[in-house]
């Protein structure tokens, strides 16, 4: 058995001592937290390390650290959440990774647990960039099965990555 030690990275927090204890990362995308040059950063040290790379997008909220739902139009969201993944993507691609998953942060991802509607608009924004990438969401209690695995579909099988099986032995 694997256990999948995972945290929420890139906010500005002290990383470095963290991210020894992790097997994956959900590094800030930049609107709730972060820059450009810690993203950058973030995603340096994790890679160095075997760590698996996720997208953490929010909402464009930093005085309240994305925790404040926003009204925006669905499609607006789909192209929040591209923006953001796109753009932690090309960090991740220039250090010679590859990016795993997707989890939205704050309020993005509470709201997206109840309406069906933002999960979808989010699920579509990854789409956009690759179909293959599981994307972590909470599922409304109010769904259906049926329609959570039409919001989010399961990921397609992928091969052990070196973090995983570093924590498999």
């Amino acid at each position: 058995m694997s256990i999948d030690l995972n945290a929420d990275v890139g906010e500005g927090c002290d990383d470095e001592a963290l991210l020894p204890f992790l097997t994956s990362a959900n590094v800030a995308c930049g609107m709730h937290a972060g820059t450009p040059g810690l993203m950058d950063r973030t995603v340096a040290l994790a890679l160095e390390r075997g760590i698996r790379v996720g997208a953490h997008p929010g909402y464009a909220d930093r005085e309240n650290f994305g925790r404040i739902e926003i009204d925006l139009p669905l499609d607006e969201v789909e192209n929040l959440v591209l923006y953001q993944v796109a753009a932690l993507d090309g960090f991740v691609r220039s250090r010679g990774g590859r990016l795993a998953h997707v989890k939205a942060h704050g309020a993005l991802y509470n709201q997206a647990a109840r309406e069906l509607d933002l999960a979808r608009a989010i699920a579509r924004g990854v789409k956009r960039i690759e179909t293959t990438w599981c994307w972590s969401a909470s599922p409304a209690p109010s769904c259906s099965p049926r329609q959570r695995r039409s919001a989010c579909p399961p990921p397609a099988r992928r091969s052990r990555t070196a973090a995983t099986s570093r924590a498999a032995r």
